[in-house]
């Protein structure tokens, strides 16, 4: 696809495919460059819930959804810009999806619900990016 011929819903697709990207690829390499930072906040964090002995697992399992998510979605907008493959950006936004379903999930566990609830903004957008990629 040609960018002088993108329509507004492929621009949509796309668009959000680079929040994403910008978004979890930020978010994931932080964890990974400062990792045993952003794990002790983690595990302070779960420290008052049923998840501490799990936090660092579940922090693990995050980090690498993240990261996955961010390369899918600049990789799905990438191809959607230029092919016209829609593959890569699906598993992108699927991804984005849980990763932030994962997060707005811990921070009602851990009773924040200010975080929560700015969480939902995010997830806003990746329900309106689903419904997008389903026109």
């Amino acid at each position: 696809m040609l960018l002088d011929s993108l329509n507004f819903l492929d621009f949509l697709k796309v668009f959000a495919g680079f929040v994403f990207a910008i978004l979890f690829l930020q978010s994931g390499l932080d964890k990974v460059i400062d990792f045993k930072g952003n794990l002790a906040w983690i595990c302070s964090y779960f420290e008052p819930t049923p998840l501490k002995k799990i936090a660092k697992t579940l922090f693990i399992l995050l980090t690498i959804t993240e990261i996955f998510a961010g390369l899918f979605s600049l990789i799905g907008s990438t191809s959607m810009l230029f092919f016209e493959n829609e593959y890569f950006l699906k598993g992108g936004i699927a991804l984005a999806s849980f990763s932030l379903l994962f997060v707005f999930t811990g921070q009602r566990i851990a009773k924040d619900y200010t975080s929560a609830a700015h969480t939902i903004s995010y997830l806003a957008v990746a329900m309106l990016a689903w419904f997008i990629m389903a026109q």
